[in-house]
């Protein structure tokens, strides 16, 4: 919804809003991102050293709430918590989430589609940068676990 308002002040300021509200909302998620994979990470990325945090208009950082660091990781581990193989089932026809207990619906579809709207395209590969982050990780753990 803001991105059409940017669209319509554009026109009677003379500036391109759309493309500086674009370009921030980018780099407030890549710099989130970023930060999330930290956490994954030998070598950290420090604000002074990061290409998204800027000294004359610096992206805040909050204090984590609980293992994430950032918002983009809280949703990360929110879609993979309510979407858990060992609690849920995938019904393909459907395109949705069961809950295999209750057998009802946890998740579908429409959901995806808010989040391709409130991310934009910047935003979902963010969050596939950090699925990949966290499945490498999980595949070192599984390769570093003694053969039986």
């Amino acid at each position: 919804m803001a991105s059409r308002s940017f669209e319509y002040i554009q026109d009677y300021l003379n500036i391109f809003g759309l493309k500086m509200w674009q370009e921030e909302v980018m780099r407030i998620i890549n710099y989130n991102v970023e930060q999330e994979c930290n956490t994954f990470l030998r070598q950290k990325v420090f604000d002074w050293q990061s290409l998204y945090q800027s000294q004359h208009i610096p992206i805040p950082r909050f204090p984590p709430i609980d293992e994430s660091q950032t918002f983009i990781g809280r949703l990360a581990r929110q879609l993979l918590n309510i979407t858990n193989p060992t609690l849920t089932l995938y019904v393909d026809p459907v395109k949705s989430w069961y809950d295999m207990r209750t057998n009802e619906e946890v998740l579908n579809s429409s959901i995806f589609g808010k989040l391709v709207d409130a991310l934009e395209p910047f935003g979902l590969q963010g969050l596939d940068r950090l699925y990949c982050f966290m499945i490498v990780t999980e595949l070192q753990k599984f390769t570093k676990r003694p053969q039986s």
